[in-house]
């Protein structure tokens, strides 16, 4: 009886055909990270662009619902127990809140559910990344108290822009939000006339 040798077959990976599988993956991930990093971006911008709009289609909804005026306002503490407006500054980015305020009195600055009648607070929004600025386009425009009927406090609107301050400048990703004095919100392409 002969004995035949046993042999083992290898089943891995040689060096070389490691090192070239990273090198495909290196050269394959290159390419695809300029693309992720826009997709995140613009993932971002419609993420702050629709809370932004629908802060102020709530604002509208409640104050016409509960037959009274609902202020919605720029707050840069809008996380504690009771936020307060802000009363400098142009950059909407800092956060916001929307509260009632059943005396329509556009001087009140703090959602304070304890107050009689109470401003109770309504939507809190909290600041976004830095890299997203949201500047009001009217000098000023740090609030709107929207009336029972719907209607802003400001007689022309207001417009705000939404810009990502790391984009390329040929980017279209950037968008204006025109407020109309009936209280409705409609994004255009970034600045676009509101008018």
């Amino acid at each position: 009886m002969v004995m035949m040798p046993i042999t083992y077959r290898n089943a891995g990976f040689t060096l070389i055909e490691l090192l070239v599988t990273i090198a495909v993956l290196g050269i394959i991930a290159s390419l695809a990270a300029p693309a992720l990093g826009t997709f995140v971006s613009r993932s971002a911008m419609r993420g702050i662009s629709a809370d932004f709009t629908m802060a102020m289609q709530r604002s509208r909804s409640e104050a016409i619902n509960r037959n009274m005026c609902v202020t919605m306002c720029m707050s840069s503490n809008s996380s504690l127990a009771t936020p307060k407006c802000t009363a400098t500054g142009d950059e909407w980015g800092v956060g916001w809140i929307v509260f009632l305020n059943p005396s329509c009195d556009a001087s009140i600055t703090t959602a304070n559910p304890k107050t009689t009648p109470a401003e109770t607070v309504v939507l809190v929004r909290e600041a976004s990344d830095s890299r997203y600025s949201l500047q009001n386009g009217n000098s000023g425009t740090r609030s709107i108290t929207f009336s029972a009927r719907g209607n802003t406090s400001s007689s022309t609107g207001a417009s705000f822009n939404l810009v990502d301050t790391q984009a390329p400048s040929g980017d279209k990703i950037n968008r204006t939000f025109c407020l109309d004095f009936a209280g409705r919100v409609k994004t255009l392409e970034y600045a676009a006339s509101c008018s």
